[in-house]
């Protein structure tokens, strides 16, 4: 049976700030990345080869535009595999919003440069501060040395360099919808705007990313560690009575209801039952789709936002749609050796790469 593991699901609860990935689908670009012959490349949504396999490492396309490595350097790519930003730098990177933050030198003291969609440098991170994230809402948050030695905040800069808010918290959330979580002390989370002004104070011991006007939250041990929903002004909105509780996404959002059997399920903005907890492993939706592991098959499969199965569960591993396409992995074999082969499904479950790949495993028909 295939494990079911929570790689790539899970969220930190970091000293009171619920730190969610960014989600799936967001700007994923027409291209997907491959790997033949120990070479990356890139194919469409059709699984057609559209830049054949010819670097040595390869990342999603963002904003047109993709990281590649040739040698020991990165560099970035347009669609048609042609050069825009020769590799000259230490580690990958991708754009948003127009600019990406590259490392531009990996010695004793890192060096990271922000750089726009032709390569050049529109200002340098102080020394001793690296990225934390990726521009978002038209502000990075970064990591800066603080006052005393070892010491080190989070802020934001703008696209200019300037700081937005100035670096005076252990962590922070990216912004969304004009909202970012911040802490001074741990476990005592702040909401603020961004021009750094506290829109929500003190209250809660674990805030959430906003989305869909709504964020996880909890008042902590006071009321069993468990999470619940605010909206904008701090109101209590969805009741605390979650063990996890995960950001919206598309208008759902994952949640495992206390006590067992522990199993995740879906709610709507009002806090309403939308797909039932039944899933001991659950994803966030993307595209229509999220992946879930089906225990009965013992493989990983993808519903609709009414709980039901896309198509049949019949894979070893699964990741979040981007786009039309999400990644998957499938075992196959004679029954002696079995060997794990990665590709691309689209939202029908269909494979559409690799090419002349023996199939997943035959299923049973979807349970309804």
């Amino acid at each position: 049976m295939a494990s079911p593991g929570l790689t790539g699901f899970g969220r930190l609860a970091v000293l009171g700030i619920l730190v969610a990935r960014p989600a799936a689908g967001q700007d994923p670009g027409r291209l997907y990345p491959i790997e033949a012959g120990g070479l990356g490349g890139y194919i469409d949504r059709q699984g057609e080869g559209v830049i054949s396999p010819r670097f040595d490492e390869v990342r999603a396309f963002h904003h047109g535009l993709a990281a590649v490595r040739q040698g020991e350097r990165w560099g970035f790519v347009n669609d048609e595999g042609a050069w825009v930003v020769q590799p000259r730098f230490a580690g990958p990177s991708r754009f948003s919003e127009g600019l990406a933050v590259v490392l531009a030198d990996a010695g004793d003291v890192p060096v990271w440069e922000v750089v726009d969609a032709a390569g050049r440098v529109v200002w340098s991170l102080p020394q001793g501060a690296r990225p934390e994230s990726v521009f978002r809402e038209g502000l990075l948050r970064v990591r800066a040395p603080g006052r005393f030695t070892g010491e080190e905040r989070v802020g934001f800069k703008d696209k200019e360099g300037a700081w937005a808010v100035r670096p005076a918290y252990l962590t922070a959330t990216d912004f969304s919808e004009g909202l970012a979580t911040v802490q001074r002390r741990a476990f005592e989370p702040l909401v603020i705007d961004r021009a750094g002004r506290v829109r929500i104070g003190s209250g809660f011991a674990v805030i959430g990313e906003f989305a869909d006007g709504r964020a996880p939250a909890s008042r902590g041990p006071t009321h069993q560690g468990l999470l619940g929903y605010i909206d904008r002004e701090g109101e209590l909105v969805v009741a605390e009575k979650f063990a996890d509780a995960a950001p919206f996404r598309e208008g759902l959002a994952r949640v495992l209801p206390a006590g067992f059997p522990r199993r995740y399920g879906y709610i709507n903005r009002r806090g309403e039952v939308a797909v039932p907890p039944v899933f001991e492993v659950a994803g966030d939706f993307a595209s229509g789709r999220a992946r879930a592991f089906d225990e009965l098959r013992g493989s990983y499969g993808y519903i609709t936002a009414q709980g039901r199965w896309a198509f049949p569960a019949r894979f070893r591993e699964a990741a979040d749609f981007e786009g039309e396409l999400a990644r998957v992995a499938w075992e196959a074999g004679d029954g002696r050796a079995t060997a794990l082969i990665r590709g691309y499904v689209n939202r029908d479950g269909q494979v559409v790469w690799p090419p002349d790949a023996p199939p997943p495993p035959a299923a049973q028909p979807v349970r309804r």
